[in-house]
């Protein structure tokens, strides 16, 4: 499906779907619960810092739909 991510200035939660994610093929590691980028070797998961646009947002649903810009570094 993709990555569920915590905005930090409000708490807010979203989703960064799997086509939201650019354009390499992502493999989930069920163990680890990552994302691994093919090609950029970019590893999303628990604790990771992510930079991300909003796509779209439905208030009455409570969606939001995010886009990735940028994946750094796992808090630890």
């Amino acid at each position: 499906m993709g990555a569920f991510v915590r905005l930090d200035d409000t708490g807010a939660g979203g989703l960064i779907h799997m086509s939201a994610l650019g354009d390499e093929w992502w493999d989930l590691d069920d163990r680890s619960l990552t994302l691994t980028g093919s090609s950029s070797a970019t590893v999303i998961g628990l604790g990771t810092n992510v930079v991300v646009e909003v796509k779209s947002v439905d208030p009455l649903r409570g969606h939001l739909d995010l886009t990735l810009v940028h994946a750094g570094r796992a808090l630890h």
